[in-house]
């Protein structure tokens, strides 16, 4: 989750800026919500890894587009 959110503050800081706040915000919440529903059907461990870090991506965008 960590490794997504250091990935995801650069990503959405620079999307917030040339977008808006709007766009990056609702792409981000859908990041959430599309990850956390995949990774109940996590076949293993690393699925589940990359699934949490999407997860920790559209968490730091949801912080960089609410700041």
């Amino acid at each position: 989750m960590f490794m997504g959110a250091f990935l995801g503050s650069g990503l959405f800081g620079l999307l917030c800026d040339r977008w808006g706040r709007r766009r990056p915000l609702f792409l981000a919440t859908s990041f959430i919500a599309v990850s956390m529903f995949a990774s109940l059907a996590a076949t293993s461990f690393w699925v589940f890894a990359v699934l949490r870090a999407v997860t920790g991506l559209g968490a730091a965008g949801q912080s960089h587009c609410n700041f």
